[in-house]
């Protein structure tokens, strides 16, 4: 990571007019401290250099453990990402999700994996996740979509699909 690059490229983007923005940090648990360190690191600069009231989606693609999320969460919340999204793998692993997201005030996002209103249903009823993601094209289509949203909001969830057509997200 160069913390110039971030710092030029997230400002060069809120010029522009953009209200938010994703970033992918790529380090994990095998980057050991040093990598670690970074990942925070980007979530502090992004806050400082796009001001307290502008949206920061930390998206980790699935790359990290319970123990390692929880670690980041902790040092992240004082920078408020709007949220963390797929901090690790769902597929048989949602009460680590559910664990992380006791633990934390960053509200959690995934789904973009779950393929349908029965996946949709385990993140809610374990209540792992306050952001839903599913992808309509994986998750069997429109009508699935509005089954899954129609269950979102009787918990009070945001569904937030996924789409192929994706604005310009920068990778850290």
């Amino acid at each position: 990571m160069e913390p110039e690059r971030v710092r030029e490229s997230a400002a060069q983007l809120k010029k522009e007019g953009y209200k938010s923005q994703k970033w992918f940090p790529t380090r994990g648990p095998s980057d050991g401290q040093t990598g670690y360190e970074e990942n925070v690191e980007i979530i502090r600069i992004l806050r400082e250099t796009v001001g307290p009231n502008y949206d920061i989606m930390i998206d980790t693609l699935l790359r990290w453990d319970l123990p390692y999320a929880m670690k980041w969460c902790k040092d992240a919340e004082q920078y408020r990402p709007r949220w963390l999204e797929e901090p690790v793998p769902t597929a048989g692993q949602v009460e680590n999700l559910a664990r992380l997201r006791q633990m934390t005030f960053i509200p959690i996002a995934t789904g973009e994996h779950s393929y349908g209103r029965w996946d949709a249903q385990e993140l809610i009823e374990h209540n792992a996740v306050d952001v839903i993601q599913i992808d309509p094209e994986w998750g069997g289509g429109i009508s699935e979509l509005v089954k899954i949203c129609t269950l979102a909001s009787v918990h009070g969830l945001i569904v937030c699909p996924i789409t192929r057509d994706r604005p310009r997200w920068l990778t850290s």
